[in-house]
């Protein structure tokens, strides 16, 4: 089952006609069902600045309620 940050980035990220696949079994459950995930689409003249915005905003939150904060950045072939 996909979330909706899920369709947001693939609206974004992916090439139209690509294919979602799954490593989990039928009765697994997806980390988004426990993990809470967010999502920021930003041009990518302001990915710096905007990273830089939530780093700084997580951090004054006070110390990471869990041990994994992961950001996805874009890749190289997005600027070729």
């Amino acid at each position: 089952m996909r979330s909706k940050p899920d369709d947001q980035i693939a609206s974004v990220a992916l090439k139209p006609g690509h294919k979602f696949i799954t490593t989990l079994s039928e009765d697994a459950n997806n980390t988004h069902e426990h993990v809470t995930q967010e999502v920021l689409v930003v041009d990518f003249k302001d990915v710096v600045a905007a990273t830089s915005e939530v780093l700084k905003r997580e951090q004054a939150k006070g110390p990471l309620k869990s041990e994994s904060f992961r950001l996805l950045l874009p890749s190289r072939v997005l600027i070729e």
